[in-house]
């Protein structure tokens, strides 16, 4: 990876993902742990903690996430994040919905855990940053068909 933490078009998916967490996080004053979680609740990547960790997370996003919509049982809008004080911290979740066209990731959604102390707005900010650049790191542009001959 370059020094400017821009992930190489050589790195795999989960790579370039792991580093954009990663980035983030570093990015972000405050900012411990971040997930970015599929629909169904399965963690795609993670920065600052361990596997099980990151399970855990990605389950409680994935909940918060599909469940905040039940506050407005009358709209057909979208939530686009929630955000949890406590104690320890806060917790926002972010949908990545805007990264993609396909309709089978709308649920994606980015989860940053944060010190008390941290600047909210700021952590927002950054995650937005980094769903705005989902896109271009996980969409897989479709190939230009290079072959030629009956039925092709």
């Amino acid at each position: 990876m370059p020094s400017d933490g821009t992930p190489t078009s050589t790195s795999s998916p989960t790579q370039q993902l792991n580093a954009l967490l990663t980035d983030l996080l570093e990015r972000t004053p405050g900012a411990s742990r971040a997930v970015l979680v599929s629909g169904d609740g399965i963690k795609l990547s993670y920065s600052g903690m361990g596997t099980d960790d990151a399970d855990r997370l990605a389950a409680t996003v994935s909940s918060l996430f599909l469940l905040a919509p039940q506050s407005f049982p009358h709209s057909s809008g979208r939530t686009h994040q929630v955000v949890v004080e406590h104690d320890a911290g806060f917790f926002l979740v972010m949908g990545a919905n805007n990264a993609f066209t396909d309709e089978s990731a709308s649920k994606t959604a980015l989860a940053v855990a944060t010190t008390p102390a941290a600047n909210v707005g700021q952590a927002g900010y950054e995650m937005q940053r980094f769903v705005a650049s989902l896109e271009e790191h996980l969409v897989v542009k479709a190939r230009a068909n290079t072959f030629s001959g009956p039925g092709l």
